[in-house]
């Protein structure tokens, strides 16, 4: 059986094109799953391999190596996969990319490109769950709705009166004080931690950025539990 393999993201929606921001989010959705199965069905692939993480050797000069050893390149500090037989390996895999493939997330430049993203360290694919990261102006408030402040470029929890509610981005997932970072869920995301929620209803912003059902002329999303709501809308100012 061959590798799975897995297919490259659609474009990056931006808040800077809004003209094309709600075809290429909904296009993101459509991906997703589709990126979760082809990921999960290469994780089976490897596990079925019987591959123990804590038996990768040490690379070292001189050895040959088989097609498919894994090996951990001082260099790079990272693993890497032998492409065909190398009899003998001289060349730290980090500098060998015609013996060797990268399997860590980085390359001989320590960059790699991932669909769209450029990675350049380790990903916390937890942190990829908590939305957007920005910049707090001033404190804010976890499962806050948020705005972009034009003016800074950094986020805040909306001002009541008068209210700037009609220029939110999000929900805030996570707390920040000024200046701090803060993540921050979007349209696509799926805002989870909430509380009283009413299933399958719509959901506003309010003038004082609060969630409610009445219909305020901002919709922000539908909630598929009692506490996530499914940001399906796009604030495009």
């Amino acid at each position: 059986m061959s590798a799975p393999t897995i297919a490259a993201l659609p474009t990056v929606p931006s808040r800077a094109n809004p003209s094309t921001f709600v075809a290429l989010s909904d296009a993101w959705l459509t991906a997703s799953p589709i990126f979760r199965a082809e990921l999960n069905a290469l994780t089976a692939y490897l596990n079925d391999r019987g591959e123990d993480a804590r038996a990768v050797t040490l690379w070292v000069t001189g050895t040959n190596y088989a097609e498919g050893d894994v090996v951990w390149s001082p260099a790079a500090e990272a693993l890497y996969r032998a492409k065909n037989a190398v009899t003998p390996s001289t060349t730290d895999p980090q500098s060998d990319s015609t013996n060797f493939a990268s399997i860590a997330g980085v390359s001989a430049a320590d960059l790699v490109k991932l669909g769209y993203l450029t990675v350049t360290k380790a990903v916390n694919l937890d942190d990829l769950e908590l939305g957007d990261q920005f910049t707090a102006d001033g404190a804010v408030s976890a499962y806050e709705v948020v705005v972009l402040k034009s003016a800074t470029g950094k986020v805040a929890g909306v001002t009541p009166s008068p209210t700037d509610a009609p220029d939110w981005i999000g929900i805030a997932s996570t707390a920040g004080a000024d200046t701090e970072a803060v993540h921050v869920w979007t349209v696509g995301d799926v805002a989870s931690g909430l509380s009283g929620l009413t299933i399958d209803a719509d959901y506003f912003v309010g003038d004082d950025g609060a969630l409610t059902i009445s219909d305020t002329g901002r919709p922000i999303g539908r909630a598929i539990s009692a506490t996530e709501l499914y940001i399906r809308e796009a604030n495009n100012g």
